[in-house]
């Protein structure tokens, strides 16, 4: 897995008090096993948002183009992709 991804995939399961070490991210359908509330997928994503405008090097690792304006279509993407179900 790489850095940025891993860093993302933390902050994901500590927001549902779930502990990364403790996930099986090879099983399929990992994202499956927890859900979260509307409210708590939205804050996620801007933490995304605001965590690739920061990094340059999260952008060039997560995104097909690392423009800032394309930050938010990706942290859709990704929450689409690997979120957690809505409760």
């Amino acid at each position: 897995m790489t850095k940025h991804t891993k860093i993302i995939l933390e902050e994901m399961c500590k927001r549902i008090g779930v502990k990364y070490e403790d996930m099986d991210f090879k099983k399929p359908h990992w994202f499956w096993n927890f859900a979260w509330t509307q409210e708590q997928e939205d804050d996620f994503k801007k933490w995304i948002v605001s965590y690739l405008i920061g990094s340059y090097d999260a952008r060039e690792e997560i995104m097909f183009r690392s423009s800032l304006k394309n930050c938010d279509k990706v942290a859709e993407e990704f929450i689409m992709l690997y979120g957690w179900k809505i409760k």
